[in-house]
């Protein structure tokens, strides 16, 4: 658990250096968190991480097959590449719970990525693929489509 935390707590930062870089951040921030049903008072961290992240081994979604870890999966990775993402938002729950690990990964409830709506159905469907759930919320914003764990 406490190499998960320290990972979280990297890319926690990193989100709180680079979200100054990126337009419309206060929208995705709404966007995501109300995709992960959260209230203002509710335990979360946004995440900053990299395409190019050794650390996507660990990261996942929160639902689907526990652990599912879909981000090391090299093809969903490579997709994503391809499309020119160069960075992926996510929300992370109760990061301060030794629960949140259990699963020996870090499972995200809601996911931002800049991609086209085409290819992001096209990303729901490889998550599906690799025991992973990110419903596509259809939702563009900025060339940004959003995720929900379900």
């Amino acid at each position: 658990m406490k190499k998960l935390a320290n990972i979280v707590k990297e890319l926690s930062a990193l989100y709180q250096k680079e979200k100054r870089n990126i337009p419309s951040i206060e929208f995705l921030e709404d966007e995501m968190c109300s995709a992960s049903g959260l209230e203002p008072d509710d335990s979360y961290t946004l995440l900053f991480i990299p395409i190019d992240s050794h650390y996507l081994k660990n990261i996942g979604s929160a639902c689907g097959r526990i652990g599912n870890k879909v981000f090391s999966k090299k093809s969903l990775v490579g997709f994503l590449r391809d499309r020119g993402v160069e960075y992926i938002l996510g929300v992370f729950n109760e990061p301060d719970s030794e629960y949140s690990y259990d699963g020996k990964y870090i499972g995200l409830s809601s996911i931002a990525i800049k991609i086209t709506e085409r290819d992001g159905e096209a990303f729901e469907d490889l998550v599906r693929k690799f025991n992973g759930s990110f419903r596509y919320e259809k939702s563009c914003v900025d060339g940004w489509s959003f995720y929900e764990s379900e």
